[in-house]
């Protein structure tokens, strides 16, 4: 299987995440939902830094996650 390498931009700042071929479209859009979640962080919170809005991004998929494993 070929490997493939996808840019994606959060909070401003490029991060090239390999993937496999044809996958490349997915990971855009889980980049496009990263971005748009820590964006509304921002805009509640402002710029805390961007390991402390990147934990709170995972904490609100893992939520997101746990209540979908619930259902």
């Amino acid at each position: 299987m070929s490997q493939s390498v996808v840019t994606i931009r959060l909070n401003g700042n490029p991060y090239q995440i390999g993937c496999g071929a044809g996958e490349e479209a997915h990971v855009s859009k889980l980049g496009e939902e990263v971005e748009s979640i820590m964006q509304s962080l921002i805009a509640s919170v402002g710029q805390i830094g961007e390991a402390r809005l990147l934990a709170m991004v995972a904490l609100i998929l893992a939520d997101r996650a746990a209540g979908n494993a619930d259902e």
